[in-house]
């Protein structure tokens, strides 16, 4: 399934969009015949070549499959369990060589006789009824962040998951019960500085009845200085945060830009100290990135600073602008105004983006994001 890039974002080469089958669900086994257990589950998958199902001895270690169906079969009886004993499954779907999640699992005794009862209780059915199934679409992110940071994931401007991420770095956020069709994506965190990273954009197209894997997400590294003014031939330190053990290559813009490079600790905190001798007095920047095994991350957000005749600290973290973040990556740009340009003239008008509060759109409100605009 392509990925689509909105304007402005940039989506490294190691992020890969795969699909796979809606994972299966309400799985239920019962004991209505003597020596056999009868299966069925919830088809939520609309292009499943078909169902994997997998047994194992209730309690025991390791399921093993057993036999699969095909495609739009949700019902499956097992013969070949043995009377007396309690059988755990668990079932999949597959097309090709992709499959879903595990469905729940679901446990019930093999009778010699009839009128056994499964032990996960009533309820079942499985396969055929009235009506088309109606299917739903889901996305599943993966990727680095920073360790122990709070990832916030926004589908069309709108928060839909937050999911704090490992001592890793690593995160995953599944979201399910979405309509198919093509939305904006955006993912931000924030390091345990409070600085934020930039905000992480990019459009996908669902598919009813499957679930978008999205993974080899890698936040850019935050970054932040000691100083914003710095006397010429002072050091200067810049640091952030990323992924543990991560390289980082900080680029200072200049008449010859300069590189350094720094390595993160186990904590994802990395410093590196800029010689200002060998800049000129004046206006300069920085920004960062992060690259670990086989992974590169876009740039930071950029740093500003001045080489001049004196030092002057910079003493915390910059506030976010109050009004047109709409997207919420602490900066009023192209993107908030895509989504103002959205509503505007429509009805129903969510009260976050009606800037000046009149109930619509108008050019007012354009004219109050313009206030607030940092690019």
């Amino acid at each position: 399934m392509p990925c689509f890039l909105t304007q402005g974002s940039f989506l490294p080469s190691s992020v890969q969009v795969g699909v796979v089958p809606s994972a299966p669900s309400s799985l239920v086994v019962s004991a209505s015949l003597p020596n056999q257990l009868s299966l069925a589950w919830a088809d939520n998958s609309s292009l499943e070549d078909g169902f994997e199902i997998e047994r194992k001895i209730t309690g025991g270690p390791t399921f093993a499959v057993i036999a699969s169906t095909s495609a739009d079969i949700a019902t499956y009886t097992d013969t070949s369990a043995i009377a007396g004993t309690s059988y755990t499954y668990r079932v999949r779907a597959f097309t090709g060589i992709s499959y879903s999640v595990y469905s729940n699992e679901d446990s019930a005794t093999v009778t010699s006789s009839s009128g056994g009862s499964s032990s996960g209780g009533g309820g079942g059915g499985g396969g055929g009824g009235g009506g088309a199934s109606v299917y739903t679409a889901g996305v599943v992110f993966r990727g680095y962040a920073y360790p122990g940071s709070e990832v916030t994931i926004l589908k069309d401007a709108a928060v839909i998951s937050t999911v704090k991420a490992g001592p890793d770095a690593l995160f995953e956020s599944s979201v399910s019960g979405l309509s198919g069709g093509t939305y904006v994506f955006s993912l931000w965190s924030e390091d345990k500085n409070g600085v934020r990273s930039i905000t992480y954009s990019f459009t996908v197209s669902l598919v009813p009845g499957a679930t978008t894997q999205i993974s080899g997400i890698f936040l850019p590294p935050t970054i932040f200085s000691d100083k914003q003014e710095v006397k010429r031939g002072g050091i200067m330190k810049i640091y952030g945060f990323t992924t543990p053990a991560a390289n980082v290559d900080v680029l200072i813009n200049s008449e010859e830009e300069l590189v350094l490079q720094s390595k993160s600790d186990g904590n994802g905190f990395w410093v590196a100290n800029l010689d200002t001798l060998r800049l000129e007095e004046g206006s300069h920047s920085a920004r960062a990135r992060a690259a670990k095994e086989a992974s590169i991350s876009s740039f930071s957000s950029v740093l500003s600073f001045v080489v001049g005749e004196e030092d002057k600290n910079r003493t915390s973290v910059g506030r976010c602008p109050k009004k047109g973040d709409f997207n919420g990556d602490c900066r009023v740009n192209l993107q908030d105004f895509s989504i103002l340009a959205y509503w505007y003239r429509r009805d129903s008008v969510p009260s976050k983006y009606d800037l000046n509060s009149d109930g619509k759109i108008s050019l007012q409100d354009f004219s109050i994001l313009a206030y607030y605009w940092t690019g």
